[in-house]
């Protein structure tokens, strides 16, 4: 185990380039390492911090060395070859995450002269989450150009990527994951994600996109709660659902609704049916309460997904409850 502040000048890097580099285990013990470019500012950690090239050299190199011991020693471990599970979370990214010439350029050297002379094959999977649909048909349309065993192991996904991540790690892990993004929080921005004892969010006023969706994602830690929302839609119409997701074996949430339980043990669980909702003066409520013992990612999500053209806008408000 080890983690970005273990290495060498891993605190500027943990700040402005934060990276979970033991994040874990899959249930088949391959090791998971979560990045998310959207909260990496390159350029304030050579303005500001006075990162050089040697400085950035000798931090991917010790990355890189500790790696391979890692995997060195679990393989030897389990008898079997373990390798990585990449997952990069692009939420939130921008040209200031990667428009950076000169540490792109820096990154570009290290490949050519350390990695690619010197670095062991293992990477198992790559999942790339919360890209955007016009990237996904650029990869589309070019992926036949790289290896097909490099391709093999790309997966890249919308917002709409639980079921299929959740095949590979547990709704605790990737609870875990998403609420690492800790730069966003501080910044005063939200990111989404609610795991606190009790929360209030009130009369929060969003845009949603045309063709996208907002969610808000409650972390469930086997304690009782009772989640409250209601909203009014301000402009037009926009479609309500809320989705819960917990390990196949889990049965603690009670739930009589249809759940669509997954070949590799992840329950996908509708607790309220996507339904339309008009531009009203009249707010939409309701509640849902979780039992004890259900770990898993409850989500409340507004969609616009079915206006190719128009923002529409809602206010809402929710609240999380131990009860």
């Amino acid at each position: 185990m080890f983690s970005q502040k273990d290495l060498i000048h891993g605190e500027f890097f943990q700040q402005h380039d934060p990276k979970q580099l033991t994040a874990g285990n899959t249930p088949t013990g391959h090791i998971i390492i979560f990045m998310a470019p959207g909260d990496s500012y390159p350029k304030i950690m050579r303005e500001q911090h006075q990162i050089t090239k040697e400085m950035y050299f000798e931090h991917q190199l010790e990355d890189l060395v500790l790696r391979q011991l890692q995997v060195d020693r679990l393989t030897r471990k389990h008898q079997r070859l373990i390798k990585q599970c990449v997952i990069v979370d692009c939420k939130g990214i921008g040209s200031t995450n990667l428009m950076d010439s000169i540490w792109n350029a820096w990154d570009k050297e290290f490949n050519v002269q350390i990695r690619q002379t010197t670095h062991v094959e293992y990477v198992g999977r790559i999942f790339v989450l919360n890209i955007g649909w016009m990237a996904r048909s650029v990869y589309t349309a070019g992926k036949y150009a790289i290896p097909a065993r490099t391709r093999n192991r790309i997966f890249l996904y919308g917002t709409d990527y639980r079921t299929s991540v959740l095949k590979f790690i547990s709704t605790r892990t990737l609870q875990t994951l998403l609420t690492f993004r800790k730069n966003k929080v501080e910044n005063g921005e939200d990111d989404g994600i609610e795991n606190s004892d009790t929360t209030i969010v009130q009369e929060n006023q969003v845009d949603i996109a045309a063709g996208s969706d907002i969610e808000k994602v409650i972390s469930l830690n086997g304690v009782s709660k009772l989640i409250s929302w209601k909203f009014n839609v301000l402009s037009r119409d926009i479609k309500f659902s809320v989705w819960l997701y917990t390990e196949g074996n889990d049965d603690s949430t009670g739930e009589t609704k249809e759940k669509n339980v997954d070949a590799d043990g992840v329950n996908e669980i509708c607790i309220v049916e996507e339904f339309t909702i008009q531009k009203s003066t009249i707010e939409t409520v309701g509640e849902y309460k979780v039992d004890n013992n259900c770990q898993g990612l409850l989500i409340l999500r507004w969609s616009n997904k079915h206006s190719w053209m128009r923002t529409n806008q809602i206010k809402y408000e929710y609240s999380v409850v131990d009860v």
